[in-house]
C-alpha cells in the first residue's frame, strides 16, 4: 500500500515497484564486477544490488519521472522524489482535514471523552492554543515523541530505552574510474547496497549492511583541511581524485541495552532538557567484527581501495527508536504500547513512529515505519469510529 502510494523504484521483488533507475558509472561498473565474481560473493554470503528508493521512474499523477540532474536533494521540480508534504497537500483537498502548521506541541492531557493537545506557536510561544480530539496519534520521532509523552505524564528523571544504530564510514577509491568524469546525468541518492546475508544463529543481530554513495563535488570544501598542500594545489588534487571517491555507510542492528537510555530532566528554574546516554553493546562483538570484515572484503573484491575507516560515536546516526516500545503489558517499561500502537499509560493516545520498535535492523527502515504508521492509523480509526 505504501509502496504504491509514495512511488518506489528498484529491483522488482514485489508488486507495485517501478523499474530501477539508471546507476551512475561507479554503480554500473561495480555491478558488472559483482556479476563476474558472484561465486566469491556467494561464498562470503554477501549480496550486492541496487536499493529501493522513493523516487519515480515513471510519471504518476502530477509527479513526473526523475530527470537525473544529480541534485535531487536540493532541486526536484518534477517531484520525482517523494516528500511528506505531497501527501499533506492531497489530504488538504478534503473538507474534513485541517492542518495547523508552525506549532510546537507541549503536552497532551487526557479527558474522559478524549484528549486536549496544548501547543504554542513557534513565532509567539506565549499565545498557547488548545486542540480537542477524540484520539491523538503522535509521530514526532523517537526523541520528540518521548519528550512530549514524558512531559505530559509528569515522568521526569525516569530513564526509558533508547536505540541508535552502530555506524562506520569507509572512504574508498574506485581506482578503475581514475581520470573518468563519470555520467553527467545521474541520481544523487544511494547507488548500491552491500548486505551480509549469513544466516547463522542470531545472525540478524550482527549482520552488517552498507550503502554506497558517490562523493559529490559539492562536498570538496569539507576535504580541503585534510590535504597537506596549499589551497590551489589542494583543489586541483581533489578535483582529480574526487570523481573516484566512494563512501560506504556501514550500519549494524541496534539492540536494547540498559546503558543506552533517554530521560527528561528539569532544573530548579523549570527549564527542561533531554538527556541521552547512547552506548552500543552487541550480543557478540566477535560476530559483528566478523561481519564488518566480510563487508570490507566484499568492497575490496568489488574494486574499492579503502582509504580510511571511521567508527562513528554511539547515537550519532540519524536512525533512532525504542523509546516507547511494544510490550504485552504496561509493567515492563515506563512508556509502552500494545500491538495496535495504543499507549498503555493512556486510553486515547497512539504512537505511530519508530519509538515503538524494540529492535532496529541494519537495513534502512523508513518504509517499515510508514507501513506501521498506516496500520496504527487504521487500528485507531476502527476502534473509535
Amino acid at each position: 500500500t505504501i509502496t504504491q502510494r509514495i512511488g518506489v523504484s528498484g529491483p522488482p521483488v514485489r508488486t507495485g515497484i517501478e523499474p530501477p533507475w539508471r546507476p551512475d558509472h561507479h554503480a554500473g561498473m561495480l555491478l558488472e564486477t559483482y556479476a563476474k565474481k558472484k561465486p566469491i560473493f556467494d561464498a562470503l554470503g554477501i549480496s550486492v544490488r541496487q536499493p529501493h528508493s522513493a523516487v519515480l521512474t515513471r510519471n504518476q499523477g502530477k509527479r513526473q519521472a526523475i530527470r537525473y540532474r544529480d541534485m535531487e536533494f536540493w532541486l526536484d521540480p518534477e517531484r520525482a522524489m517523494y516528500r511528506p508534504h505531497y501527501t499533506l497537500e492531497e489530504l488538504e483537498a478534503n473538507p474534513n482535514f485541517h492542518y495547523f502548521g508552525g506549532f510546537l506541541v507541549e503536552r497532551i492531557e487526557e479527558t474522559p471523552s478524549g484528549c486536549v493537545v496544548q501547543a504554542a506557536p513557534i513565532d509567539n510561544p506565549a499565545d498557547r492554543k488548545h486542540f480537542q480530539a477524540k484520539i491523538v496519534v503522535i509521530a514526532a520521532g523517537a526523541i520528540g515523541t518521548a519528550r512530549i509523552l514524558l512531559r505530559s505524564l509528569g515522568y521526569y528523571d525516569r530513564e526509558i530505552p533508547f536505540l541508535g544504530k552502530p555506524q562506520w564510514l569507509l572512504a574508498s577509491l574506485h581506482l578503475s574510474t581514475l581520470g573518468m568524469a563519470g555520467l553527467r546525468e545521474r541520481l544523487s541518492l544511494c547507488q548500491l547496497t552491500v548486505s551480509d546475508e549469513n544466516k547463522g544463529q542470531d545472525s540478524h543481530f550482527h549482520a552488517g549492511y552498507a550503502q554506497i554513495y558517490s562523493y559529490k563535488s559539492l562536498g570538496l570544501i569539507r576535504l580541503l583541511n585534510f590535504v597537506p598542500a596549499p589551497l590551489p594545489e589542494a583543489l586541483d588534487l581533489l578535483s582529480l581524485v574526487s570523481p573516484s571517491l566512494v563512501i560506504a555507510d556501514i550500519r549494524f542492528p541496534a539492540l536494547p541495552n540498559p546503558d543506552s537510555t533517554l530521560k527528561l530532566v528539569r532544573d530548579a528554574s523549570g527549564k527542561e532538557k533531554v538527556v541521552i546516554r547512547a552506548k552500543d553493546a552487541p550480543l557478540d562483538p566477535k560476530r559483528r567484527e566478523a561481519s564488518l570484515a566480510r563487508v570490507r572484503k566484499a568492497l575490496r573484491c568489488l574494486g574499492l581501495t579503502p582509504i580510511k575507516l571511521k567508527a562513528m560515536p554511539s547515537g550519532s546516526t540519524a536512525h533512532y527508536a525504542g523509546t516507547v516500545p511494544y510490550s504485552p503489558s504496561s509493567s515492563e517499561h515506563v512508556l509502552s504500547v500494545d500491538q495496535n500502537g495504543r499507549l498503555h499509560q493512556a486510553q486515547h493516545i497512539y504512537v505511530a513512529d519508530s519509538s515503538v520498535f524494540r529492535f532496529m535492523p541494519a537495513k534502512a527502515l523508513a518504509l517499515t515505519i510508514m507501513a506501521n504508521a498506516n496500520r496504527v492509523g487504521e487500528a485507531a480509526l476502527k476502534e473509535f469510529r
